[in-house]
């Protein structure tokens, strides 16, 4: 298993500049992370500049870019707007290539009522594949959450029930894209997410260790110290064959003090299930 951190906490300043690529890069390393995640969001002002310094520091201080996360919304009622959605991942992929990343986050859209949930899937499958094909060209690696709702976004994702999640990943199995398995998604929801995640377990390349404090809401907390069952869902990946990237992600709003909570409680945890 390797470890890795997108640090939510720290979106604002990052996107901001206030907080600059290089900083955040250093404190994965002293922390001791094996990678670093990013958000495309941090990109948006000038895309090849900021490669350039996620690459330059990555070398500076040995440490890999593992997963890129981007907002691919493939469902609006809108065709012109797909087409633009459709676009702009791939250049996000291209991107994450040129920063020198191993993983793209990707995710549904969101859940417009006017788009039925026929049209959707087959709107998502469609986007997916055309963004497989860029990847594969630039040796990036495309991995689907089951998402709930950024910020920047008026409706949850399109895929936050899973049988639609499953029906997603069903359609595209075979592509060459993976699955990552967000921990507290499904229970913003409700959900309980161990029946989903044991049915897609050999097909996770990626892990976002996140979790609430509340059942049905997202309330960030610590890693560890909220309600989701991570030890479980940790020893189901386990047994499935996982050893991959886990990826804390962290916004529980308390800076590097819950960055480093996390990183321990991920680490103890995965070791108590390999001596299980």
């Amino acid at each position: 298993m390797k470890l890795s951190c997108l640090p939510v906490s720290y979106f604002p300043d990052l996107i901001s500049g206030k907080r600059t690529i290089d900083s955040w890069v250093r404190e994965a390393a002293e922390l001791g992370f094996d990678g670093f995640d990013l958000s495309i969001l941090f990109f948006r002002k000038s895309p090849e500049d900021t490669a350039a310094q996620c690459r330059k520091a990555a070398e500076k201080y040995r440490i890999s870019p593992a997963i890129i996360n981007t907002y691919s919304d493939l469902t609006h009622p809108e065709k012109t707007r797909r087409k633009e959605e459709t676009a702009r991942l791939l250049q996000d992929i291209r991107t994450a290539a040129a920063a020198g990343a191993e993983f793209v986050r990707i995710v549904a859209g969101q859940g417009y009522p006017e788009t039925s949930r026929k049209e959707g899937i087959r709107q998502v499958t469609e986007g997916f594949l055309q963004a497989q094909a860029v990847a594969e060209t630039v040796g990036i690696q495309l991995v689907y959450e089951n998402h709930s709702k950024p910020g920047n976004w008026k409706f949850c994702d399109f895929s936050a029930a899973p049988e639609i999640f499953l029906e997603i990943a069903d359609s595209i199995d075979g592509s060459g894209i993976h699955i990552l398995f967000d921990t507290a998604n499904f229970i913003v929801f409700g959900i309980n997410p161990e029946p989903v995640l044991q049915k897609i377990v050999n097909r996770v390349k990626c892990v976002h260790a996140a979790d609430t404090k509340v059942h049905g809401a997202l309330v960030p907390s610590v890693i560890g110290e909220g309600i989701v069952p991570i030890p479980r869902l940790l020893r189901i990946l386990r047994n499935g064959g996982f050893d991959s990237w886990i990826s804390l992600e962290e916004a529980s709003g308390t800076g590097i003090e819950g960055v480093r909570k996390g990183w321990g409680y991920i680490l103890k945890t995965w070791e108590s299930c390999q001596k299980i």
